[in-house]
């Protein structure tokens, strides 16, 4: 029925256990990996709570420019079909959970997180997460997709995190986060507040 679905997701699976193993090897990058690996650590935001195990990462066009860039078998055409299907959101994965008292670890549900996270423009601007229905069909199938190999390679931090796909441009068709241009995003969750001043080092 969707003949191009199947081949898009095995393809966005390479590329998410490419992510994954990124997040998993030692800082020993080679020469070619350095700005993704500097991108990398730009992009997460934890919060300072002992208690509090809480990844917000933001994941720009450019990251995934950069993490298919490391996959030689991924053609041109290939590459703008995924990244298209990104362009007109800006993404963010996120992790929020409590420590225990014992060291488990208490996760926030998906619609918990939902309720409680918004992102702010330059302009102060806000903005809460788009409902399935306002993302395009071919981009909620590829997050979908990412979520197997996440909890495959990561476990339970895989399995407790989130996607949030929010507008990447305002109402008058400005981006509201380019990692290239002077500006800043602002993301509250719950309690915590994590800013990106842009552009990004990286």
């Amino acid at each position: 029925m969707y003949p191009e679905k199947q081949p898009r997701v095995k393809l966005w699976s390479r590329l998410l256990i490419s992510m994954c193993l990124l997040l998993l090897v030692a800082p020993s990058f080679a020469e070619e990996q350095i700005d993704l690996q500097a991108m990398m650590q730009e992009t997460q935001k934890m919060s300072q709570a002992a208690d509090e195990i809480t990844l917000v990462w933001w994941l720009p066009e450019q990251f995934w420019q950069a993490s298919l860039a490391q996959d030689p078998t991924v053609t041109p055409e290939q590459k703008e079909q995924l990244l298209s299907t990104l362009r007109p959101y800006v993404m963010l994965a996120v992790v929020d959970g409590q420590m225990g008292p014992f060291g488990g670890v208490n996760y926030k549900s998906e619609p918990d997180i939902r309720r409680s996270i918004k992102i702010t423009d330059a302009q102060g601007n806000t903005y809460l997460p788009l409902a399935d229905s306002e993302i395009n069909a071919d981009t909620i199938n590829l997050i979908q997709g990412m979520k197997p190999v996440i909890v495959n390679m990561l476990g339970p931090l895989g399995q407790n995190m989130h996607f949030y796909l929010f507008p990447s441009k305002n109402k008058d068709g400005q981006s509201i986060a380019d990692p290239t241009k002077e500006g800043m995003l602002k993301v509250t969750l719950a309690d915590n507040e994590f800013v990106y001043r842009l552009p990004l080092g990286c």
